[in-house]
């Protein structure tokens, strides 16, 4: 079969683009490299024991923080029971004080979420979990909320409860 039109000679392999090639290939070496450097991988913490304190030391810590409530819920009262926003918000960083000092575990701004998903042996236990989550649930109304039906007196007693019974 006879072509009517003659065929190029192949493009000569021109250098330029083997150095743009190679150029390109260590640019995208270099941001992987600056991305892990920047976000390096957490470790992963196991065998790791939880921070608790001495039997003798946690019922001192106990102790100190009733008596804080004690104070407080007398406070409360005298002040003629109104401002519940007030009162929980209180009432709640008492409690994440408590929790930091009797186990090391900072719920200061942890959000309740953020809490469930602690683990539990950080805690000193699931029952020790469950009684702080249900003391922040029991607080996140009244602190949010322009009106709520959270009884305070319930809150204060949810409170000592939680932190007499701490493990």
């Amino acid at each position: 079969m006879k072509i009517s039109v003659p065929l190029q000679p192949m493009a000569q392999f021109s250098w330029t683009w083997t150095a743009l090639g190679v150029l390109c290939l260590a640019a995208g070496v270099v941001l992987i490299f600056c991305w892990i450097r920047r976000h390096p991988p957490v470790p992963e913490r196991r065998g790791e024991k939880p921070y608790r304190t001495e039997l003798g030391r946690l019922s001192e810590v106990q102790t100190r923080y009733l008596l804080a409530l004690d104070r407080l819920e007398s406070e409360w009262r005298q002040t003629g029971e109104k401002d519940k926003r007030e009162i929980h918000l209180r009432i709640s960083g008492l409690v994440r004080d408590f929790v930091f000092e009797s186990t090391g575990v900072e719920t200061m701004h942890q959000t309740l979420s953020e809490i469930r998903r602690i683990d539990p042996e950080r805690l000193g236990g699931s029952a020790n979990l469950v009684r702080l989550e249900d003391v922040v649930r029991r607080c996140y109304g009244p602190e949010f909320a322009p009106r709520s039906r959270m009884e305070t007196l319930v809150t204060f007693t949810k409170t000592r409860r939680m932190i007499s019974r701490w493990n």
